[in-house]
């Protein structure tokens, strides 16, 4: 919903409304930057849980998380669509 809220009311100083923007000097859409990121976080997961702290990886997965909710809400997908594939698989 904070996510939604926050790309619906576009409130100045926001995270998510300078990263769902898109950037016309580089060309990039706002799916795209999201992209980015995601890869940046998944890299930083890794090497946080190969031998950094507790704190360090559910850091580095909550950024994670949060990008991936993002790149959700522009595809028009909604977490709980993951949970039912999740519930549909048995997993």
């Amino acid at each position: 919903e904070t996510i939604d809220d926050r790309i619906r009311f576009r409130p100045r100083g926001s995270y998510t409304v300078k990263l769902t923007t898109p950037n016309r000097k580089k060309q990039k859409s706002g799916l795209h930057k999201v992209l980015e990121k995601i890869g940046e976080e998944s890299t930083e997961v890794i090497l946080a849980a190969r031998g950094q702290s507790k704190k360090c990886v559910v850091e580095e997965v909550s950024d994670l998380l949060y990008h991936l909710m993002v790149m959700l809400r522009l595809r028009g997908l909604k977490p709980d669509d993951v949970g039912r594939e999740l519930e549909r698989r048995g997993a």
